[in-house]
């Protein structure tokens, strides 16, 4: 059985002395391996023409977590509580989302890819979440990646509350920033009970979910963070069988 090809997002890692490095954390390789899915960690270049040939051979987009975007991206300058940055990566997954939105490309984006998602399209984001207005839910959980953390509010007829059958659930949390001004196009389906984003979606397009927590670390033990990938796996493999690939 022939298995669609996803390529997920891997992060330039500054590892000096040593040489720079790119990848992923295992638990994404699993996730879509188990669902059915072919993994492929795409690695980071600046090159605009190889990425779109990594995109041309693809079933699926997976935009994975990882540092902080440059605020200067989405028109604010560096806040002291902002984290690690990498204009290079920010400049890859844009380039990775752009090529794949071109061709229609199912899309899964996990916590950065998320805000990726939301500031391609115009959107910001607050830089640390203790600079939201208000902040009572623990949002960068310490110790088990897999635990969950808090409940989000599932909005009714979105995509996710068709995949889940439900309007609240539980899920972990390892993030300190959040969406703040949601991006053109884009759909919030999910918020924490602190209002954070939890969950978006793109208006006028075949698939695009994005996600703040992590269903990948999820995974192993949880059936709905299970349904979250076996949704995007089955729309990658229609995309695999379409005629306007």
């Amino acid at each position: 059985m022939l298995r669609p090809l996803i390529g997920i997002s891997g992060n330039c890692f500054d590892t000096r002395p040593d040489p720079l490095r790119s990848g992923v954390n295992d638990a994404y390789i699993r996730a879509v391996t188990d669902a059915g899915g072919t993994p492929f960690i795409l690695p980071y270049t600046d090159d605009t023409e190889a990425v779109e040939n990594m995109i041309s051979h693809l079933d699926g987009l997976l935009l994975s977590g990882g540092q902080d975007i440059y605020p200067p991206r989405y028109g604010e300058d560096v806040l002291p509580k902002c984290g690690p940055l990498n204009p290079g990566n920010d400049r890859f997954d844009f380039l990775l989302l752009e090529s794949a939105e071109k061709r229609k490309l199912p899309i899964l984006a996990i916590c950065r890819g998320l805000q990726v998602v939301n500031v391609f399209h115009g959107g910001n984001l607050y830089q640390d979440i203790s600079y939201m207005p208000e902040e009572s839910v623990a949002h960068n959980l310490k110790g088990n990646r897999d635990l969950p953390a808090h409940t989000i509010m599932i909005e009714a007829h979105s995509r996710l509350q068709d995949i889940l059958k439900k309007t609240e659930w539980s899920v972990n949390s390892l993030h300190h920033q959040a969406v703040k001004e949601v991006g053109k196009g884009l759909v919030v389906t999910a918020r924490a009970k602190d209002d954070v984003v939890e969950a978006l979606e793109l208006q006028d397009y075949p698939y695009l979910q994005a996600y703040q927590f992590h269903p990948e670390e999820m995974y192993a033990s949880n059936y709905f963070a299970k349904q979250l990938f076996y949704d995007f796996i089955k729309e990658s493999a229609k995309y695999m069988i379409s005629p306007l690939k």
